[in-house]
């Protein structure tokens, strides 16, 4: 039987750093923990034929271009949930959203996160997840070197040290290694990704409750954002013995 692993995307916008390779076009560009797990689950999956790559991301229709990318790069399959009613969706909202999504799967044995988003930095969908699927199973990791029928066997790092650790299935997942270096994709696997269908779902689909989705569905509220980035920062040098320097940077930070 096919094991399905869901990994979920999530677009961030190109302006907040730029990735090698990108298309120039694209507005948007993945996550790099997401892409690191990507990258993870295509080299696991070379030893495992039964395992699917799932991938999903919620956004509008220009965030297709990730889940390109993603197929390019070797998942399987490819879904965006996308409706106007999930607009303004915040952390408890996207979990609830990407929950019901997840339920459409049949035998899912792992849900993959990034352990944050760069745009957002929360880290709280991964939890909100496991809380609505029913998954008690929450681990952090560097690196997941493999996948059984029952177990999954992981790498990761407290301090400055390493640890390998196994656990049962179903589990989620909080991915927390990064890439800022693309992968080259060859033309081939760009035009197989161009043929694959992307396939939608939206609030219908997912027999969601509105009341839980977008604005309404919402317990933090956005007043502004803002799309500049202040490159240039002030340079303050600090001079002195260890216990002056330490008191210099208490005063900036308390003012």
């Amino acid at each position: 039987m096919t094991k399905n692993i869901i990994l979920c995307l999530k677009p961030v916008s190109k302006a907040l750093f730029k990735m090698p390779n990108q298309v120039e076009q694209d507005p948007f560009q993945m996550n790099p923990y997401d892409s690191m797990a990507l990258k993870n689950l295509v080299s696991i999956k070379q030893t495992n034929a039964d395992i699917k790559i799932i991938c999903i991301c919620m956004g509008s229709k220009s965030a297709e271009c990730v889940l390109r990318r993603a197929l390019a790069l070797g998942a399987d399959d490819a879904y965006l949930i996308s409706d106007r009613l999930f607009a303004g969706s915040d952390t408890v909202a996207t979990a609830y959203i990407l929950g019901q999504a997840i339920k459409q799967f049949d035998n899912v044995i792992a849900v993959i996160c990034g352990v944050k988003s760069i745009d957002g930095e929360t880290g709280q969908v991964p939890q909100g997840l496991g809380e609505r699927l029913g998954i008690r199973r929450i681990i952090r990791a560097d690196n997941i070197i493999e996948l059984t029928d029952s177990k999954i066997t992981y790498r990761k790092s407290d301090t400055d040290k390493t640890y390998t650790m196994q656990t049962h299935l179903p589990v989620i997942v909080r991915y927390n290694n990064f890439i800022l270096k693309a992968d080259d994709i060859s033309l081939i696997a760009i035009k197989r990704a161009k043929k694959k269908s992307i396939h939608y779902l939206n609030a219908d689909d997912l027999d969601v409750d509105i009341s839980r989705c977008g604005l309404k569905g919402s317990r933090t509220k956005v007043r502004k954002t803002s799309k500049r980035f202040d490159k240039q920062k002030d340079k303050v040098v600090l001079e002195g013995t260890t216990t002056e320097i330490a008191q210099k940077i208490r005063d900036i930070l308390v003012h």
